[in-house]
Formats: C-alpha cells, sequence, structure tokens
C-alpha cells in the first residue's frame, strides 16, 4: 500500500489576529490531491472558526479523508473555545474498495464527486484539549441508501 498526498491551507484572518487574545474569526481554505493504489482523489474546501484565544492550528484532527486537522495546538492564553464548521468537495477517480467490488461482480457503481460538512467545537486549559466534531458524508456509490454521519472526540495534551 503506497499513497503520495499533498494539502495546502490558508489561514485568513477575519476578526483578530493570529496569536492574539481575545474573539477572533478565521476562514481557512485548502485544497491538495491523494494519489495511492487504494484510492486517488483531489479536493478543495473551506473551514470557519470563531472563538476565545484561537490556538495556532486549523482544527482539531479529523478523520481522513476530511477537512484539514491536527493534534498539536499552540495555546495562545491560558484557556480559549472555539467552534468551527467546513465543507470539502472530492473528485475520486479511483477508490479501490469501491472499484473492487465492481469487478467482481458485486454491483456497486462509485460516486466520482463526493463531499463532507463537519461542524465541531473545542475548548483547551493550559497544554490539554478537548474536541468534539460532527461529519456528514454524501453517499460513496450509487446503491447507498443514505449518506454517512459520524462523530469524533479527542483529549490530546501536549507535552
Amino acid at each position: 500500500v503506497g499513497e503520495l498526498s499533498w494539502r495546502r491551507t490558508y489561514v485568513l484572518p477575519l476578526v483578530g489576529q493570529p496569536r492574539e487574545r481575545g474573539f477572533g474569526v478565521q476562514f481557512a481554505p485548502h485544497a491538495g490531491f491523494r494519489a495511492g493504489n487504494l484510492t486517488t482523489s483531489v479536493g478543495a474546501g473551506g473551514l470557519l472558526r470563531l472563538g476565545l484565544n484561537l490556538p495556532v492550528d486549523i482544527t482539531p484532527a479529523q478523520l481522513k479523508p476530511n477537512q484539514p486537522g491536527n493534534a498539536y495546538f499552540e495555546p495562545t492564553a491560558k484557556a480559549g473555545i472555539y467552534g468551527f464548521a467546513g465543507v470539502e468537495g472530492r473528485y475520486v477517480p479511483r477508490n479501490l474498495f469501491l472499484d473492487e467490488t465492481s469487478d467482481n461482480g458485486f454491483g456497486v457503481t462509485r460516486e466520482d464527486f463526493v463531499g463532507d460538512a463537519i461542524i465541531g467545537a473545542a475548548a483547551y486549559f493550559g497544554p490539554a484539549r478537548l474536541s468534539f466534531s460532527f461529519t456528514f458524508r454524501t453517499t460513496q456509490y450509487n446503491e447507498q441508501e443514505r449518506s454517512t454521519q459520524f462523530g469524533s472526540a479527542a483529549l490530546v495534551f501536549n507535552f
């Protein structure tokens, strides 16, 4: 199994400045690709984040493929809280997990375009951050009866 991936995210402050205490709003557009023997995709999206004492990061780490995220964070104060929401669209010309079923006669027809929407919140106190997020994913194949929804929670400590 091998994969080459690249993603670029820009953080654009809309209210407040990076590393500044107080209320802040940031927009983070991103684009990237994945090329491998299991899956190949190209995608783009954006994320809006607002809160008090925004740490230097994008969002808490997310399940892939999804919005960019990071387990590491750099606090800008002793404590902070923020919410985030974003979307990402992907073109997926290859997904071996779904393509192989079609080749073997199981009859799954893969969708070429998929998307995610995410909403979440995080709070940090000193070196600890607790985060929750919920993801809505569009159907990935025609026979899929409904979209996928899943959540995640993470508690991270910086050393």
